[in-house]
């Protein structure tokens, strides 16, 4: 028994050798990297030191350099405000002599100006003077030859556009045994479209007319088929009813235009069907009769209304 108990501390103490042995490896092992730790600071603390005391040589051949270069720079400083004092000096001088320079050209500009003006004034009032006169020998002219021109249609073709829900288009003087039976037809535009309304009396073809109006965008040449159809129809014993609305076509919308006055100026138009008449003139007229405006005739037109209105018969069958 005591037999075992030696050899458990016998066992222990070879025990604690071991780990008394490995730590004192570990320490020797800290001590020495802590040793050349040390030295490698040393190296690295003369080293800085060295350059330390390099920089510090610079340094001081620097302040030298500065204080040489602060001297130089006091002595430019000083000559150029001597120059900007002078320059300035000269520019006061030179600005007094200018404002005085700009003084007496407004003086003179001022005169001049005043004399252009009276002169302007009195030109303007002459030209202003001659324009109304010839404005208002045009404007009776031209008021006489629509005049003339308004009767004869009415008179000899009868015939006659209502603004409205779109331009009624009316001829009277069709039927020989009536000739005060209005025919009429009605169109619309509307983007750019033409559309019919009614046409009284009916007439088979229009659908087509239509068409073709929207193709070639002539409307005095539809106005002057439609008098012909209207001519044909009165032969053929039909004559207008009250307004009757037709189904559509392409181009065909039922509607029915208001009335308007024939004594109104504002809701007539008086156009003859030139073929030579560019078609964006018929374009032009539909809208402005429709918004109820009054279309003054070209100057063409009215020239050619003076020379002779019963030129345009030809037109109108």
């Amino acid at each position: 028994m005591q037999m075992r108990a030696e050899e458990l501390i016998h066992v222990r103490m070879a025990e604690l050798r071991l780990a008394c042995e490995r730590e004192i490896r570990i320490q020797r092992e800290r001590a020495s990297l802590a040793a050349s730790s040390f030295r490698q600071s040393l190296l690295s603390i003369r080293s800085t030191a060295e350059e330390t005391l390099a920089n510090r040589e610079k340094l001081g051949k620097l302040k030298d350099n500065l204080k040489e270069l602060e001297a130089h720079l006091e002595e430019s400083l000083a000559v150029k405000t001597c120059k900007e004092a002078k320059h300035t000096c000269s520019t006061e001088s030179f600005s007094t002599t200018v404002a005085r320079t700009d003084q007496l050209k407004k003086l003179v500009l001022d005169r001049r100006t005043r004399r252009d003006e009276y002169a302007a004034v009195i030109s303007q009032q002459l030209l202003a003077l001659e324009s109304l006169e010839e404005k208002s020998n045009l404007d009776i002219i031209e008021r006489q030859d629509m005049e003339e021109a308004i009767m004869w249609y009415n008179k000899v073709l009868g015939f006659r556009a209502e603004g409205g829900e779109g331009v009624k288009f009316i001829f009277n003087k069709i039927n020989s045994k009536n000739p005060d039976e209005g025919y009429s037809f009605t169109i619309m535009l509307e983007n750019d479209i033409y559309k019919l309304l009614h046409c009284d009396p009916y007439v088979e073809d229009i659908s087509e007319l239509i068409k073709e109006l929207n193709k070639n965008d002539n409307l005095f040449e539809l106005v002057r088929i439609m008098r012909e159809k209207f001519q044909a129809a009165a032969l053929n014993g039909f004559s207008p009813t009250t307004m009757t609305d037709y189904p559509d076509s392409s181009s065909v919308t039922v509607s029915s235009p208001p009335p308007v006055s024939d004594d109104s100026r504002s809701g007539t138009l008086i156009k003859e069907s030139d073929p030579h008449l560019q078609t964006k003139e018929g374009r032009r007229v539909l809208q402005k009769v429709t918004r109820g405006q009054s279309v003054a005739p070209s100057p063409q037109s009215i020239s050619a209304m003076r020379r002779s209105p019963r030129l345009m018969a030809k037109n109108f069958p």
